[in-house]
């Protein structure tokens, strides 16, 4: 009951909030329209969560039941499609003709992208090789724990059903993968030896500091600390070390040599769909290869001219070497990597305000990944703001020794201010979305943002130095083009490799887990430069054709409004938002 109170409540201030923007249009919006759209769209929602009911916490909503996990089964897949199809129908058999830039235009065409891209992704048949080093399931056992309501007898109740749970869930993924390994849909060894290190980690830890019984530190009961602490020593670890066996005995022996998602089955429509549902664009592989080329030898030029400006120098290498071996770029430990980060957020922080007319108002903090999850080629990461939790930058600090000062400068203000913190939080504070839209992300507007915000914090004067302005010229758009070329253009481990080192970024172990990585979700790393591309296109535009007009806070308030939003959509409200400023 919760819970459809909430999607009430919710969907009423959404058609309050929008009230204004059905009075400017006047009356333009056909109200019967308005509401088969709002009806799909609490559909779609209920949907969402129902197949998933942990993913509401990722948005700090009430989970429609708490007791279960997503359920993986054939049977529990197939009707997944079969209801996101049906929606899909409904969607397409309304007009859909709304106000340009109006929240149910925008609502409609995140709607239907959603939809189709997801049912696009089928081709991959991705819960057949459902293993995972940076965002798998049981990673996020340990942020399900920290989250999960615990108020009362029937949280506390439903949260134990959860974690008895996980036996039936594992048991099927593995089912599952078996299914794959018969039918050619593997993953790369590399990122299976990274799970079997992650897990190994997990099922090592002493109860009493484990993930896994971290809801019994969260509350002063006795009765239910033992009872969970029972669940996870007599159920869930001898799971997790079934999982892991299995990894170990079966699974690593037909796991793939090759990083390429070409070597399974419809592998080039799988990276198609792929590139589609985190970027939300329509190209293919040869595509996004050439405009990253051709992107990667402007940002060449711009690392040459400033090499010449700070070494005297034109050789591309030669300066990237300088900079990545300076002493003074180098950190000494991973106390100076979590303190650089503080730094440069506290001082980006402050000087978001030159670009923006609101910040987001939930905190961001700076935070270690967890024990299990250190050394294992997981990357910085952001989590969003849940509930009175604050966002939080993600980093390992078993990593410290692979990266630059002006590394760690650089990747805090892309997972912070004026990046993703600033882009996701403030959606999520967004009262005006319907619930729906909080769930319907893609890469390329969060990704591309936050790469456009690396820009952006160079020129508020955020870089305590010549190296992350170097760094950050030397290594974008490269994702575009060793993605496509080691998945779709036959790029051999070694090319791909020199590619990345050339950067000045990667080497060694780091090198290993890009390509790690890359393998393990493919196209995810073209969306960062074709988002942010497209972002600098808008805002070049915009510069031209308003001249003294233009208002670079005026445009980010315009950029931003609407919450995660496919790139068509963005570039329809951001030429509309022209038309109105034009003289």
């Amino acid at each position: 009951m919760q819970y459809c109170n909430q999607l009430f409540l919710i969907a009423t201030m959404f058609s309050a909030t929008t009230q204004a923007a059905e009075d400017t249009v006047a009356g333009t919006i056909d109200v019967a329209a308005r509401a088969d759209l709002l009806a799909i769209a609490d559909t779609y929602y209920q949907q969402r969560l129902s197949f998933s009911p942990q993913l509401a916490y990722s948005i700090g909503a009430d989970a429609p039941n708490n007791s279960r996990w997503s359920d993986i089964s054939p049977e529990g897949i197939s009707a997944n499609v079969a209801a996101q199809e049906s929606i899909l129908e409904d969607l397409n058999g309304t007009t859909g003709e709304f106000p340009l830039g109006s929240p149910e235009w925008v609502l409609y065409g995140s709607l239907q992208e959603s939809l189709e891209a997801r049912l696009e992704l089928r081709v991959c048949k991705r819960e057949l090789w459902s293993i995972d080093h940076m965002d798998s399931f049981y990673s996020s056992l340990g942020n399900v724990a920290q989250i999960h309501p615990l108020e009362d007898e029937a949280d506390r109740s439903a949260a134990l059903q959860r974690w008895r749970n996980i036996p039936d869930y594992v048991d099927q993924d593995i089912s599952n993968l078996r299914q794959g390994v018969d039918s050619g849909y593997l993953f790369h060894i590399g990122v299976v030896e990274r799970v079997i290190t992650q897990i190994t980690g997990l099922i090592s830890m002493p109860l009493e500091t484990s993930p896994l019984t971290l809801m019994s530190r969260r509350v002063d009961n006795a009765a239910f600390a033992s009872e969970l602490e029972d669940i996870v020593a007599t159920s869930v670890l001898p799971a997790l070390e079934s999982y892991r066996n299995f990894l170990v005995e079966d699974y690593i022996k037909a796991a793939r040599e090759s990083h390429s998602i070409a070597k399974n089955p419809n592998g080039r429509a799988c990276y198609i769909a792929y590139y589609r549902s985190y970027s939300t664009m329509k190209r293919t592989p040869e595509a996004v290869f050439a405009l990253g080329e051709a992107a990667v030898e402007r940002q060449r030029q711009a690392v040459i001219d400033l090499g010449e400006e700070v070494y005297g120098i034109t050789d591309f290498a030669e300066i990237v070497r300088l900079t990545s071996d300076d002493q003074a770029n180098q950190s000494e430990g991973p106390e100076q990597v979590q303190s650089t980060a503080e730094d440069v957020l506290s001082r980006a922080k402050a000087l978001s305000h030159t670009l923006f007319n609101q910040l987001p108002e939930a905190e961001l903090i700076v935070e270690a990944y967890p024990e299990p999850q250190q050394g294992t080629g997981r990357p910085a990461s952001y989590r969003t703001p849940v509930g009175d939790q604050p966002g939080k930058y993600m980093f390992d600090p078993q990593d410290w020794q692979n990266g630059t000062i002006g590394g760690g400068e650089i990747t805090a203000v892309h997972e912070g201010f004026p990046g993703h913190h600033m882009q996701l939080a403030l959606s999520i504070e967004r009262e005006s979305l319907h619930p729906v839209e909080r769930l319907l992300r893609n890469s390329a507007y969060i990704e591309g943002w936050a790469r456009y915000a690396e820009g952006l914090a160079e020129d508020i004067g955020v870089y305590s130095s010549h190296f992350a302005p170097i760094e950050r010229r030397a290594w974008p758009a490269r994702g575009m083009v060793v993605d496509t070329g080691l998945h779709m253009l036959g790029w051999s481990d070694a090319e791909a490799i020199e590619y990345l080192e050339e950067s000045g970024r990667f080497s060694g172990e780091s090198t290993m887990a890009m390509l790690d990585r890359i393998s393990n979700i493919p196209a995810q790393l073209t969306s960062y430069d074709s988002g942010a591309l497209e972002i600098a296109a808008l805002r070049q535009m915009a510069e031209e054709r308003l001249g003294k007009s233009f208002d670079l806070k005026a445009f980010h308030d315009a950029f931003l409004a609407n919450g995660t939003i496919p790139l068509n959509l963005a570039r329809a409200i951001i030429e509309n938002w022209i038309i109105q400023v034009e003289p």
